[in-house]
């Protein structure tokens, strides 16, 4: 049954191919309806994943390459959403990368729970936490596990760099936004009317707080792209580095905002002391608390990743996918981890 109120999703990936399903089944289980997904020049089965999934009406799928003049590829992509006239006025939008996972702590945890308590305003803000991995835990074979519930203290910040004031956005679209990673992108023509934008506990920001970037920022306007830290209403879970494991596959995917290939003789190598190095491993590996409510949603996860490989194409291509990753993940166990419900 449709929700009563409808949500889009939003991402952009390259060879997140053992990841998806569980993320999908994921933010299907807390009520977004539709998701829009854009993937460039894959080569780990995740192409053939998604066209599966847009064959059988799980997604809206648009393919698409690296600009050879070197433009992020989230950039990119943020464009040719635009020209496809996908999202209307009204819209709830929120864009997540494959490994934000939206927590939801009001009510029920779903997403029309959040729209619901929303009311008239335009949107708001949800800031990150960090979670990783401690020495000696082996990836359990999914991202949702209780094993993986170590993360950062609530109050995580950081002189340079991002943080827990860094934050996604639930909005409600008008026309005349555009798109970006972190939320919409406002012009000085959109902002005749002043937004109703709530924090993290769900009250009336004073000022105006979303991604600064590709806008050309009017006279006398202040714009914020950092926040108090506030997870009363929900909180995005960020598995920045995920597992250890899978440190290099990171660096080889290289970065939605700007791409960073591998081959130094590549004209757009760029050093990965940027993004993705050890030291940022170091960094957002964090795990010195515990954070297990995200535990809740498991059964309704399972019944989603049940229904989505029942599919026999989409299953082997998940299955391809599982494959390419590194030895010390134990593709093998992996498969099968993904395969059946926890005990």
């Amino acid at each position: 049954m449709k929700p009563a109120t409808s949500a889009t999703l939003i991402t952009c990936l390259r060879d997140e191919g053992p990841f998806l399903i569980e993320w999908l089944a994921y933010h299907r289980a807390i009520g977004f309806d539709r998701f829009i997904i854009g993937a460039n020049d894959c080569t780990d089965g995740s192409h053939e994943m998604l066209t599966r999934l847009a064959a059988m009406g799980e997604v809206i799928y648009l393919p698409f390459s690296r600009d050879p003049a070197g433009k992020g590829p989230q950039y990119q992509f943020a464009d040719l959403l635009a020209a496809t006239g996908q999202i209307k006025d009204g819209d709830w939008l929120a864009w997540l990368d494959l490994d934000e996972f939206l927590l939801v702590h009001r009510g029920d945890g779903s997403v029309q729970r959040l729209i619901h308590d929303l009311g008239k305003a335009d949107g708001i803000r949800i800031n990150w936490r960090y979670f990783g991995v401690p020495p000696g835990v082996a990836w359990p074979g999914r991202q949702i596990h209780p094993a993986l519930c170590r993360c950062a203290p609530a109050d995580f910040t950081r002189e340079v760099g991002l943080d827990h004031r860094t934050f996604k956005s639930l909005y409600r679209h008008r026309d005349g936004l555009a798109f970006f990673a972190h939320g919409p992108i406002y012009t000085a023509a959109s902002l005749e009317r002043q937004p109703d934008w709530r924090d993290g506990k769900g009250k009336t920001q004073r000022r105006r707080a979303w991604p600064r970037k590709r806008l050309k920022i009017p006279a006398g306007v202040e714009l914020v792209t950092t926040s108090l830290i506030q997870h009363d209403w929900a909180q995005i879970n960020h598995y920045a580095t995920r597992h250890p494991a899978f440190a290099q596959m990171r660096r080889q995917r290289g970065r939605g905002s700007a791409f960073v290939p591998t081959d130094p003789t590549d004209p757009f190598y760029q050093d990965f002391a940027a993004r993705h190095s050890d030291a940022y491993f170091a960094t957002y590996n964090q795990h010195s608390d515990h954070d297990p409510r995200i535990l809740r949603h498991l059964p309704a996860i399972d019944a989603q990743m049940g229904r989505l490989l029942a599919d026999q194409t989409l299953r082997h291509w998940h299955d391809h996918a599982l494959r390419q990753l590194p030895p010390e993940a134990l593709a093998k166990a992996l498969a099968k981890a993904l395969a059946a419900p926890l005990p």
